[in-house]
């Protein structure tokens, strides 16, 4: 589950915006980002209840919730200018999803 959303935050910090576009396509059914918005979260909730399964990861989160914790992850990623600094605010942030 932790690579999942290190990969979701590092993919948004490339593709600057796109979090804004897909919180949009999940809620808008006509959109041509809907279907695939709506897997990259249930593929997240998967991992998620795999963790909470093996007792590593909180058991009050669900998907909706690790979606909406990854794409704040990723805005705050973005507010840090040198790269070492993101990945150590990323690493604190990601303790929040263990037990």
């Amino acid at each position: 589950m932790l690579t999942w959303v290190r990969e979701f935050v590092r993919s948004a910090d490339v593709y600057r915006g796109v979090i804004d576009v897909m919180a949009s396509a999940i809620d808008d059914p006509e959109s041509a980002l809907h279907a695939a918005c709506v897997e990259m979260r249930a593929s997240g909730a998967e991992l998620l209840a795999r963790a909470q399964q093996a007792g590593v990861a909180r058991s009050d989160l669900d998907g909706d919730d690790l979606f909406i914790l990854a794409a704040g992850f990723a805005w705050t990623r973005s507010q840090a200018s040198a790269p070492a600094r993101r990945e150590h605010v990323l690493d604190v942030q990601l303790t929040s999803l263990g037990t």
